[in-house]
């Protein structure tokens, strides 16, 4: 029968153990092995940090940048260009203006009244509601829709808005019509057809009208454009 031994009340094994803190785990680690225990061990922390100030960064830029101002803004309805080429007539009108850089020149061309009854009225609420909030120089709409506009009393007179000059060169591609409001004809639109921009990348059959919306506020900028369109510069 093996001999009972007792160990002595001071053994190691009856000692409390001490837990290590971080500190002293990561002094006896090689230093190939602390990178990777200190990225395990701070990693969220880290992550926190770095997206507080990512967040405080991005808020300060977004306060001190100041925001681009649009100079023009014309609503193309059921337009007739091909793809990527009312982004062109941006680019080119913009440069031709020399807009700065803060200044934005928008040619909205996703304006779809054509669709389903349903899509076709949000549609036709959207661009209401841009008008009423002054932000539309300029409508371009097919001959259809154009006569419902200009009926409604969306548009000044163009004897009103154009330079002599210029209006003297279009009278034979003016739009003239009465409004609700105001039996006696008078010149509402501009007939695009004979443009360059609209013979290269239109298409379709019915011509397209432009009208200077009546609450625009960048009507000079608005004249410019359609000289630039039709190439009659002073």
């Amino acid at each position: 029968m093996p001999k009972q031994t007792r160990l002595d009340d001071n053994a190691a094994i009856y000692q409390p153990r001490k837990e290590k803190s971080e500190k002293e785990k990561l002094r006896e680690l090689p230093w190939s092995k602390k990178f990777e225990y200190m990225w395990e061990y701070y990693k969220v922390h880290a992550l926190i940090i770095v997206a507080i100030v990512a967040g405080f960064i991005y808020t300060i830029y977004e306060i001190v940048t100041p925001d681009p101002e649009t100079i023009f803004y014309a609503a193309v309805v059921d337009s007739p260009f091909l793809p990527d080429k009312a982004e062109e007539l941006e680019n080119e009108f913009s440069n031709h203006i020399q807009a700065k850089e803060l200044e934005n020149i928008y040619i909205n061309d996703s304006f779809y009244f054509s669709g389903n009854n349903e899509y076709a009225l949000n549609m036709q609420s959207v661009l209401m509601t841009h008008v009423h909030a002054k932000e539309i120089d300029v409508i371009i709409a097919p001959e259809s829709q154009f006569k419902q506009f200009a009926n409604a009393e969306y548009f000044d007179k163009l004897s009103e808005q154009l330079p002599t000059d210029l209006y003297s060169s279009l009278t034979d591609k003016f739009y003239i019509c009465s409004t609700e409001d105001n039996q006696q004809e008078s010149a509402y639109g501009i007939y695009l057809t004979d443009t360059e921009f609209f013979k290269e990348n239109a298409h379709g059959t019915e011509p397209y009208v432009l009208g200077i919306v009546v609450n625009a506020k960048h009507k000079e900028i608005t004249i410019d454009f359609i000289r630039f369109l039709y190439q009659l510069f002073p």
